[in-house]
């Protein structure tokens, strides 16, 4: 099966960072055993994002390969009787492959996140804070007043990262993922005939009142409102609840506040919608793990 060549330079980016942990972690931790392990753990966890990544970029590639075939045998009007035994077996055999790409990226955002909860663990251990998993690491770093001197050369070179990935990534693992309770739109969308998968999972046709809808996207369109600019007036990131949401948590990082972006947060728990590709999140999980090692070492003495 073939994987398109920009996930296998992902496969081989996550190669990378295993190795940079293994070079420049390791030896650093070499006298914690508590850290050694944790740092152990993070490779570990990095294998299991690996083969979900494989696995959805062979599906992907699949899938684009059968909707070729199937423009080339179906007709564009539904027909009024049954499609053809070839038609039915592409369309049952695309059903099957979205149905696994879905459990794929759901365990890609699983295992991010643990990656990302023993990286966090790992940091603290290096720099001499008590960090439970990567949400303490998240909030520690930003909430007002509560960032120990330890985290600030952290924070100034990877806070950015850090918070995209706590709203992205982890945030919607928790609320959609693991945690699921509310009454949510489970699903996932990719284009026809190009690469890209994403999990769709909004708030159930009424269950948030529209009155609660409308406020919400006033509330986004002030949080936002240097992210939206220079957006048309008439553009659907503008005039829907969803773009606007949509586009505000992509750029999260870009937001100032503590307060304003646990506000975008908990909208987003509130009405859901559709994530970034399996694409972006792994790399964006592989930038900070793979680049992150040269700040322990700038940091710290090894003994």
């Amino acid at each position: 099966m073939t994987v398109p060549p920009n996930i296998q330079t992902l496969l081989d980016r996550i190669e990378g960072a295993k190795e940079l942990i293994n070079t420049q972690v390791h030896p650093l931790v070499a006298n914690d055993a508590n850290a050694n392990y944790q740092a152990s753990y993070i490779i570990n966890r990095l294998d299991d994002v690996r083969i979900a990544l494989e696995r959805l970029g062979v599906n992907d590639n699949r899938s684009m390969i059968l909707a070729d075939r199937e423009d080339a045998i179906r007709p564009y009007e539904r027909p009024r009787t049954q499609f053809s035994k070839k038609a039915t077996k592409i369309m049952s055999e695309q059903r099957v492959i979205s149905i696994n790409m879905r459990h794929d990226y759901e365990s890609l955002f699983i295992y991010g996140n643990l990656a990302l909860d023993h990286w966090a663990r790992t940091t603290g251990e290096i720099l001499g804070v008590n960090i439970k998993h990567f949400a303490d690491l998240y909030h520690k770093m930003n909430k007002p007043g509560q960032r120990p001197a330890a985290l600030d050369n952290l924070f100034r070179l990877y806070n950015n990262q850090v918070t995209w990935l706590y709203y992205n990534l982890r945030a919607h693992r928790n609320g959609f993922i693991e945690h699921l309770s509310r009454p949510m739109q489970g699903g996932s969308t990719s284009p026809v005939h190009s690469q890209g998968f994403s999990l769709f999972t909004p708030s159930a046709s009424g269950t948030v009142p529209q009155a609660i809808v409308e406020a919400y996207h006033s509330e986004l369109l002030t949080i936002g409102s240097e992210l939206l600019r220079h957006i048309p007036q008439n553009n659907w990131q503008r005039t829907r609840p969803g773009g606007t949401l949509q586009l505000v948590l992509r750029h999260i990082d870009q937001i100032q506040g503590y307060i304003d972006k646990e506000r975008v947060g908990a909208i987003w728990q509130e009405l859901g919608g559709e994530t970034v590709s399996y694409e972006t999140l792994t790399d964006r999980i592989i930038s900070l793990i793979s680049s992150s090692p040269s700040t322990f070492i700038s940091d710290v003495t090894i003994p």
